[in-house]
């Protein structure tokens, strides 16, 4: 099961990218009401930046059926939080969000859980 843990580091980036780029391309749509709900997937369909996440979503899908075939579900599911720690970081870096003591407590307690799991192969 080990050989695949960056199989599932690789699916926990194209996840989390498909994030960031998804919040990049709805960012400027805020405020919508919901009777305009067509004109806001108008928007969204014309978002190179929401393309792009929905592909990365696509191909982080795919890779984690193919490692879902092969290990163990309790073993690898545990990795997704992983995008935790790397959307933290890229919300603060390339979103300019606020990340704070407590955002930054709550993900060591991810990343210790997942050290403690990993070695339980």
């Amino acid at each position: 099961m080990r050989t695949y843990i960056p199989w599932l580091l690789l699916v926990v980036v194209l996840n989390t990218a498909g994030q960031i780029s998804i919040k990049k391309g709805v960012v400027g749509i805020s405020g919508i009401a919901v009777r305009e709900v067509g004109r806001m997937a108008g928007t969204l369909a014309l978002s190179g930046w929401v393309w792009t996440g929905l592909v990365l979503y696509g191909a982080s899908l795919a890779l984690w059926l193919v490692i879902l075939s092969r290990v163990e579900l309790s073993f690898a599911y545990p990795f997704l939080s992983l995008s935790y720690v790397l959307v933290l970081a890229l919300g603060a870096f390339a979103l300019q969000e606020a990340v704070n003591p407590w955002r930054i407590g709550g993900v060591a307690c991810i990343v210790v859980g997942l050290v403690l799991i990993s070695r339980s192969v």
